[in-house]
């Protein structure tokens, strides 16, 4: 049988094999993510979810990316942070940290989440007129005191102008007249403490957080991260059998289909996928 080549029904045989536990001490340096075995179902982080290859055959944890997830979720977070930082630390403009609440009315996490969206665009628009192009991060919070109802985080590049009678804070005036809550508060920051505030009030979660909520936001003009140089991971397609994805990265990478598959299924060991995604 040529070198690569992998016939379908020796991979099955081996496929089915019993699989074996892998153990590894503190100190071996390699670090793997604990499911159901040492936390609450309901606690559970779904990933990694699978496992693909790199350019080189090298087994990779792949991850679903979803604010919802218990590891995502600090990535994102993370992520965010780092554009909050870039932005402020390559501009000359100060930087302003608010913090909006919605008014007594709301008295329920969903009620509040069905109004942020209105409120959010009455002030972007009554910030465009008063003060032009706005330049802002913005991002949710479920006040853990108030019955999980959210409190909206914006860092603006623009101070909160003046629109009533406050003069030494106009950001209570600003949130007022925007719908939000009197209780209002802004902070002049420097990059690090941006980011600090993205990842402490992004990274927190609550199940009352609606699916297709957008937990984060910013203006257009706002610090994009640089784009990835690492070539893209070989992942198994939805209709893909196993057998068809481990041959397919034999082909791409010049390695054995039979040592991929054990690659493959070390990794699923290491990183407890329990699904071989044999479909």
């Amino acid at each position: 049988m040529p070198c690569g080549e992998l016939k379908k029904d020796c991979f099955f045989a081996s496929f089915f094999q019993k699989k074996e536990g892998i153990f590894l001490a503190p100190r071996s340096g390699l670090f793997f993510n604990r499911t159901t075995r040492t936390v609450n179902r309901w606690k559970m982080s779904h990933c990694p979810y699978g496992i693909g290859f790199n350019d080189v055959g090298k087994a990779v944890p792949l991850y679903c990316g979803k604010w919802a997830c218990e590891y995502c979720r600090e990535s994102n977070a993370k992520q965010w942070a780092w554009r909050a930082s870039l932005h402020i630390n390559n501009s000359a403009q100060a930087a302003y940290f608010w913090t909006l609440t919605l008014r007594p009315g709301i008295s329920t996490s969903h009620q509040g989440f069905r109004a942020l969206p209105t409120l959010w665009n009455a002030l972007r628009m009554r910030m465009s007129r008063k003060t032009g192009k706005w330049t802002y991060l913005a991002f949710v919070e479920c006040h853990p005191k108030r019955s999980k109802i959210p409190h909206f985080h914006i860092i603006s590049l623009t101070r909160a102008p003046v629109v009533g009678a406050h003069i030494k804070e106009p950001i209570k005036d600003l949130a007022w007249q925007s719908g939000f809550g009197y209780m209002a508060t802004e902070e002049l920051v420097q990059g690090w403490k941006a980011a600090w505030y993205v990842a402490k009030y992004a990274s927190k979660h609550d199940p009352s957080i609606p699916r297709n909520f957008r937990r984060c936001r910013a203006s257009r003009d706002w610090t994009k991260l640089p784009d990835s140089d690492l070539p893209a991971y070989l992942c198994k397609s939805r209709n893909e059998h196993l057998w068809e994805f481990i041959q397919r990265v034999a082909d791409q990478v010049d390695r054995p289909a039979e040592t991929l598959l054990e690659i493959y299924r070390t990794a699923c060991n290491m990183y407890e996928v329990t699904d071989y995604g044999d479909g």
